[in-house]
């Protein structure tokens, strides 16, 4: 067989000197997808993770309410004490919730997540970017017995605490009275 006549010259089937570019021209975008998927599902966790400690911060705040409204008023100021430890989400974009019922307090916070860059992309199939999260504690309720115990042994510690005020004065010659100060 001539090789004038031959379709592709033998001598070129040897010559690879392209396919690594075109190798690498085919898996960049699946590579460049499992990057940003990584950063933008990392970034979700972390946000999603700093939400369900304000509500567990929240929920046990409220545990020292004595009242409905108390327990409210904690978790709102438990969660305005810790918005830092919620990254990339602003303040106004942090709502939470309390409900008690049947002995059981939940408190829910919610994230709205919407103006944070990579939880966007539509490039990528992501959960909702609104996050809520959840944290529930038992309520336990005093008897009048031991609430007036408590009330006696708070009392109690109160008198003592005023004992040991005015014993030690600020002033370390008061102790000796007003004749050593000339």
């Amino acid at each position: 067989m001539d090789k004038a006549a031959a379709p592709f010259p033998l001598k070129r089937l040897g010559n690879r000197s392209g396919a690594a570019l075109v190798e690498f021209a085919l898996l960049l975008p699946i590579l460049v997808s499992l990057l940003i998927g990584m950063v933008a599902y990392g970034e979700y966790f972390l946000i999603a993770h700093g939400t369900q400690q304000l509500a567990n911060d929240a929920a046990r705040a409220t545990l020292a309410g004595l009242t409905a409204s108390e327990r409210s008023m904690l978790a709102s100021n438990s969660v305005r004490a810790s918005l830092g430890t919620v990254p990339i989400v602003t303040p106004d974009r942090i709502t939470q919730s309390i409900t008690e019922s049947g002995g059981r307090l939940v408190v829910t916070v919610q994230v709205d997540a919407s103006r944070v860059p990579l939880l966007g992309n539509t490039f990528i199939p992501m959960p909702s970017r609104t996050i809520i999260r959840t944290a529930a504690d038992k309520l336990k309720r005093m008897d009048t017995a031991e609430a007036e115990r408590c009330l006696r042994i708070l009392d109690s510690a109160r008198q003592q605490r005023n004992v040991i005020f005015y014993r030690f004065p600020t002033s370390g010659l008061a102790l000796f009275g007003d004749d050593l100060v000339s």
